[in-house]
């Protein structure tokens, strides 16, 4: 199951099960925030970046209920993934991925090789970070201390949100015109492997995230 950040929150299946589709949604619950930037998965729990309030909201997945909120303070966080009991932050306005403990709190702050480092996720080794900097847009991988391991060119011009669902890399094309399109990709060759239109006609797929489930 995957989690996708459209105003509501939306989730849906990016791999079918039975007779559904990829792309069918399942649930959908309303946004505690009216701009959402990103969204992670902690094990039990998703949780909101804000765009424009800076504020991490952790919500229940079974209702959409706010169980709590962190604020951050910190501008140009656009992407947002959890691993090793802390929040990390992917902001733009400095090129860097920042570690975060869970009251808001900056332990870490890592430059990262990327025009516009959107999206970001967590694959139990490594960063991928969507880079949405024209004309070469790219999915990234890093590590910890910001350092390049691997990239593969972007099919769209406007890659966004971005997930790891245990095996592929996955990151939407927002379209505020067209819609935007959800693409798989092969993370060793860049490949992509399926893709589909957003659900409901959404044309910003701002955030994704995988629950273990599918």
């Amino acid at each position: 199951m995957k989690y996708v950040t459209l105003f509501p929150i939306i989730c849906f299946l990016f791999t079918g099960t039975l007779n559904a589709q990829p792309g069918t949604v399942v649930k959908q619950f309303n946004s505690p925030t009216s701009q959402l930037a990103d969204l992670t998965w902690d094990g039990s729990y998703l949780y909101l970046l804000g765009l424009t309030d800076h504020i991490i909201y952790q919500i229940d997945p079974a209702n959409g209920q706010v169980l709590g909120s962190t604020a951050t303070g910190i501008s140009g966080a656009l992407g947002l993934t959890w691993f090793d009991g802390h929040f990390w932050v992917s902001v733009i306005s400095d090129h860097t991925v920042k570690k975060l403990n869970i009251n808001g709190s900056i332990l870490k702050s890592v430059p990262v090789p990327a025009g516009q480092n959107i999206g970001m996720e967590w694959d139990g080794s490594a960063l991928w970070i969507a880079d949405s900097k024209s004309p070469d847009e790219k999915i990234l991988q890093v590590d910890t201390l910001g350092t390049l391991l691997h990239s593969f060119l972007f099919p769209g011009d406007s890659p966004f949100g971005l997930t790891w669902d245990g095996s592929m890399v996955w990151c939407a094309n927002n379209q505020m015109s067209g819609g935007a399109t959800i693409y798989q990709f092969d993370p060793a060759t860049g490949a992509v492997i399926t893709s589909f239109p957003c659900p409901n006609g959404g044309s910003a797929a701002n955030g994704l995230t995988w629950d273990g489930q599918y």
